[in-house]
């Protein structure tokens, strides 16, 4: 076989290592005349334990991969989500045996472009991360900026950073952890081949190209790999090497994609599978509530006896009704017998009563005829209290004339005494005057002092006699009036005693003929009272006889009425109990029947869709197994192929 044949028909074909889990992916370098492999690793066909909806789901086989291929110190996960990496991460670390440490950073809240979500999604992942890898995996619920103070620099040898996917955030958060990777640090970029809604991987990944060594899949929203640190193994420099020949990159992109893709359609055939298993649970619930349904029929079926006793309850209820309702009928009659009686009887009472009417009014005319008798009284004695005024009136203004006569007479001897007031004073005057001037002179005259005090005395002396005799005078004056006021006193007391005798003489005549004419009344109006009183007395013993018949009458036809009223109600509640009864059952029978016949439609269409939808996901299922099959009889035959190439290529070589 020619070289040049040989070379087109080997380059980026895989190849069996010296371990036979382990294949190897060949580049032979016409530039440097050596060989570029890069081994495919038996950890890429571990079945995933963990799968949700994610496109990171197409990049679990590389995740175990470059797992294996490392076999990294520190793992830090920037974003974490639902966990769909992280855990494929996790599970090729507890695989392999690896003594590796996991750190899972994330708020748990989400972002404008993963969305956001409630709690739930953080409880989900904590559980599943403590019952599977609580031994060296660690959650660190924090923002990134805050999470890289707790990792000392120089120490992260796996960095994936799959947060906020703009440009700024992504390129932030590189550069905010670029302290903290290892000298052999491999960095990991999710959707670098998104370029929609403000992403911004695509953009700073082909910045980075110029300084890092990198290579990239296109499937899945793209993952490119960079190797940051200075000190990579000897795989990733030849993976990275892979980059620059088109045709064994796009080799190692296809084989890791269907491996990929292999992941998809398991998660695809899980979800199918579930929904199947939902479909089967609702049927079984569809045919345990028609068995419920059945049974309530059943039970039913006592209550409509139950209508047909309370049907011949209510006729015989009806027969009672009418037999009372003649007895009612019966007594009726024998009221009216006795009402027609007690009216005659009233009629006669009336008579009665209007022979006592008479007897009141003739002795209404007797009491008018008296009452004019105590009028005429009434004016002889106005006339006689007339005169007793005049005379008062007369005896009033004698005395009134005796106390001017009175009056006069002090008035007089008020100014008498004033009169000696006035003199008195005038001496006391003089007195004084002459007592000022006789102490004016008392100093150069005290010689004449004493003549002129005895000269004054002396007639202070004659004054006060004089003064003594003007009092004497004023009393004697004072008692006579005195006396004389006495006497007319006495006098208009007798007076005043005759006329209180007169209008006591006339008081007593006329209180005789007011207990006379009293007397009279009174005894008038106590005949008159007595036969109102039997009058009354009558009437409220015709009333009361009429009112307890009335009631007695009344009474019959309320009973009547009521008990007529009870059986029409007792009947119609009966009629309207037995007609709600048996439309109740109709509708319940009517609604059983209804829902039984929707849950036989919807199980039977529920049926016939999960059937199709059984019958497609085996289809599906058969499909899948024929086309993975099929895959991996062409990767046999390629396997084979390559087997013999290298076989051939040995021997030549």
């Amino acid at each position: 076989m020619p070289t040049d044949k040989l070379d087109s028909s080997l380059s980026d074909q895989c190849c069996p290592d010296t371990d036979p889990d382990i294949f190897v992916f060949k580049h032979f370098d016409n530039s440097s005349s050596s060989n570029v492999e890069l081994p495919m690793l038996s950890s890429v066909m571990m079945r995933p334990l963990y799968l949700e909806n994610s496109a990171w789901i197409g990049h679990i086989p590389f995740a175990f991969w470059i797992i294996e291929a490392q076999k990294p110190h520190i793992l830090v996960e920037l974003g974490v989500y639902y966990g769909v990496s992280y855990f494929a991460f996790c599970q090729a670390v507890e695989r392999l045996g690896l003594d590796a440490s996991c750190f899972a950073v994330d708020t748990w809240k989400g972002d404008e472009h993963a969305g956001y979500y409630d709690e739930s999604v953080y409880e989900q992942f904590k559980r599943y991360n403590d019952f599977h890898y609580s031994e060296f995996s660690f959650l660190i619920r924090n923002s990134f900026d805050n999470a890289k103070d707790y990792f000392t620099d120089g120490t992260i040898d796996l960095l994936h950073i799959d947060g906020l996917h703009t440009y700024e955030a992504v390129k932030h958060d590189f550069e905010n952890w670029l302290p903290k990777l290892s000298s052999r640090a491999i960095v990991l970029f999710h959707d670098s081949n998104v370029r929609e809604r403000e992403f911004g991987v695509f953009k700073f990944v082909q910045e980075l190209r110029d300084t890092y060594p990198s290579f990239e899949f296109m499937h899945g929203h793209g993952l490119s790999v960079f190797g940051v640190g200075r000190n990579q193994d000897s795989v990733f420099d030849n993976l990275f090497k892979m980059k620059d020949h088109d045709r064994n990159k796009a080799n190692i992109s296809k084989v890791f994609g269907l491996l990929g893709k292999s992941c998809v359609d398991a998660h695809h055939l899980n979800v199918r599978t579930d929904k199947l298993s939902s479909s089967e649970r609702l049927s079984k619930k569809l045919e345990s509530e028609i068995q419920k349904l059945r049974e309530n029929q059943e039970k039913l079926l006592p209550r409509l006896q139950l209508a047909d006793q309370a049907q011949e309850r209510i006729a015989g209820i009806e027969k009672e009704s009418q037999i009372q309702v003649a007895i009612i009928q019966d007594k009726l009659q024998t009221f009216q017998e006795q009402l027609l009686a007690e009216q005659k009887f009233n009629e006669r009472l009336l008579v009665q009563i209007e022979r006592c009417n008479q007897e009141v009014q003739e002795r209404e005319a007797a009491e008018t005829k008296l009452r004019d008798q105590i009028a005429a009284q009434d004016t002889a004695l106005a006339q006689l209290k007339t005169q007793a005024a005049q005379q008062a009136d007369q005896a009033k203004a004698e005395r009134e004339g005796l106390l001017v006569e009175r009056e006069a007479a002090e008035t007089k001897l008020r100014d008498q005494i004033a009169a000696q007031d006035t003199a008195l004073t005038q001496l006391k005057t003089q007195a004084a005057q002459q007592a000022d001037q006789a102490k004016a002179e008392r100093e150069g005259l005290l010689v004449e002092r004493e003549a002129a005090e005895t000269k004054l005395r002396d007639q202070i002396a004659a004054q006060d006699t004089a003064l003594a005799q003007l009092k004497t005078q004023a009393a004697q004056q004072a008692d006579q009036a005195k006396a004389e006021r006495e006497g007319l006193l006495v006098e208009r007391e007798a007076a005043e005693t005759k006329l209180r005798d007169q209008i006591a003489a006339q008081d007593t005549a006329l209180t005789q003929l007011k207990t006379q004419a009293a007397q009279q009344a009174d005894q008038a109006k106590a005949e008159r009272e007595g036969l109102l009183v039997e009058r009354e007395a009558a009437e409220t013993k015709l009333r009361d006889q009429i009112a307890a018949q009335d009631t007695a009458l009344a009474q019959l036809k309320t009973q009547a009425a009521q008990q007529a009223d009870q059986a029409k109600a007792e009947r119609e509640g009966l009629l309207v109990e037995r007609e709600a009864a048996e439309t109740k059952l109709r509708d319940q029978i009517a609604a059983q029947d209804t829902a039984l016949t929707q849950l036989k439609t919807q199980a039977a269409q529920q049926a016939d869709q999960a059937k199709a939808e059984r019958e497609g996901l085996l289809v599906e299922r058969e499909a899948a197994e024929t086309k993975l099959r099929d895959q991996i009889a062409a990767q046999d035959t390629a396997l084979a192929q390559l087997v013999t190439a290298h076989r051939v290529w040995t021997i030549f070589s």
